[in-house]
């Protein structure tokens, strides 16, 4: 499968921003409230639980998490607490605190993927601590309405810095593309084309027209005898991992790719990609 390179510069910083963004949006989603992820200053004689995320690029590189141990329970509690849970074990805690990881980072790696133009995907996370003196590395606190938990870290490893910055430099070598023609200015038609008034009148009507939106999470065929055998409580498992971004449609096409959010106790789309008519 072959990608579209993004033209911004991918930096750790980048990454990391992108990290943050993903994680502030997967714990509003997961635990049902609002949540500030916000740069804070590096720990100091904290013991942090490191996991290592690996990736399939070439070179293998890792990104990494590691967070105190009660920052990992507080927020499998709140998880689990926000699923309607009171009674649940250390295990389904533990379980909960990486679900949250796992799709803040599956974001990341799709992130990764339309920068470097190549698909990048997650591998089964480990326990491992980086080499902090080589790797990349910031800290976050999370700002929960009633409580504040510090430090959550994430680092790159040294092997994926060197993918960047060779990617860089491949594309500092690239010939600059042909430079675009600037479309007219808003409001102002071009020199060979004018409206008349009529017509200018029909197309704000035409803009106010309302159109249905609906969001796909995604499809499945079933055989004619499963169908017959649905009852409440079946599951009917979709073509779509629950980290891949759910498609927006206006009028049975596709304009762009999202993730579910909440908002104001409503389900929403944060829309990540907005797709062109000839992608579409």
């Amino acid at each position: 499968m072959t990608m579209k390179t993004s033209s911004d510069p991918v930096s750790p910083q980048s990454i990391a921003a992108e990290f943050r963004t993903r994680l502030a949006a997967s714990l509003e989603m997961l635990c049902g409230a609002q949540v500030d992820v916000v740069e804070s200053p590096a720990p100091s004689g904290i013991s942090c639980e490191w996991r290592a995320h690996p990736l399939d690029t070439e070179p293998a590189s890792q990104l990494f998490t590691g967070a105190p141990e009660i920052i990992g329970r507080a927020v499998g509690a709140r998880v689990l607490s926000a699923a309607g849970l009171d009674d649940f074990t250390d295990e389904d805690v533990s379980g909960s605190y990486t679900e949250v990881l796992q799709s803040a980072l599956s974001a990341v790696a799709q992130y990764l993927s339309r920068a470097l133009g190549s698909d990048v995907a997650l591998l089964e996370t480990t326990v491992r601590a980086p080499d902090s003196s080589a790797a990349f590395e910031v800290a976050y606190q999370l700002q929960f309405e009633d409580q504040t938990l510090s430090p959550l870290c994430f680092g790159v490893s040294p092997s994926l810095l060197q993918l960047l910055a060779a990617q860089t430099e491949e594309a500092a070598d690239r010939p600059a593309p042909d430079r675009a023609v600037d479309p007219p200015p808003m409001g102002r038609a071009p020199a060979n084309l004018t409206h008349t008034g009529t017509e200018v009148d029909d197309l704000h009507r035409v803009l106010d027209l309302e159109l249905p939106i609906r969001v796909s999470f995604g499809k499945a065929k079933v055989a004619l005898k499963d169908v017959l055998k649905l009852s409440t409580g079946s599951i009917v498992e979709l073509d779509r991992s629950i980290h891949d971004p759910v498609e927006i449609i206006v009028n049975d096409r596709v304009i762009g790719r999202g993730e579910v959010v909440v908002t104001e106790g409503n389900y929403g789309v944060r829309i990540q990609e907005i797709v062109s008519l000839g992608s579409a």
